[in-house]
């Protein structure tokens, strides 16, 4: 699972298992999530 946890301009910030610890949080840009992620999303908003 991978978890977003803030979105900063165009960049999502998340935690995914993928990638080491010594390389969390990871910073992808919104464009290259929406292209390689093929599973369900979900956008919850505290």
């Amino acid at each position: 699972m991978i978890v977003a946890v803030d979105g900063v301009g165009k960049m999502l910030v998340a935690i995914d298992p993928y990638f080491p610890r010594e390389f969390q949080p990871v910073n992808v840009s919104r464009d290259d999530f929406v292209a390689v992620w093929s599973g369900e999303v979900e956008f919850v908003e505290l």
